[in-house]
């Protein structure tokens, strides 16, 4: 659950939120809030051990990594779509 949403969400929040540590909180926020529930459906069966932990750190990571890469498309393609500024000399 928490990696569908990282893969899914993360270029998007870089794409869409102009401040990019904004755009990380809201992720990190929506990550911990995901896998808040997803510990508790998957802990009651004490399945999870270290490798766990490792990969839900691995997704954090690739989330943050979407989202600082989103950021820059989005202000390249923002910075294009601008009119040029022609001066008359």
């Amino acid at each position: 659950m928490v990696q569908l949403a990282a893969l899914l969400l993360g270029f998007p929040a870089g794409y869409l939120i102009r401040n990019k540590h904004l755009a990380l909180v809201a992720m990190g926020v929506l990550l911990t809030a995901l896998l808040v529930v997803q510990t508790i459906a998957v802990g009651h069966d004490d399945r999870i051990d270290a490798i766990y932990w490792v990969i839900q750190a691995v997704t954090y990571a690739v989330a943050g990594g979407l989202v600082v890469w989103g950021h820059p498309v989005s202000t390249n393609r923002r910075g294009a779509t601008q009119q040029p500024v022609v001066t008359h000399r």
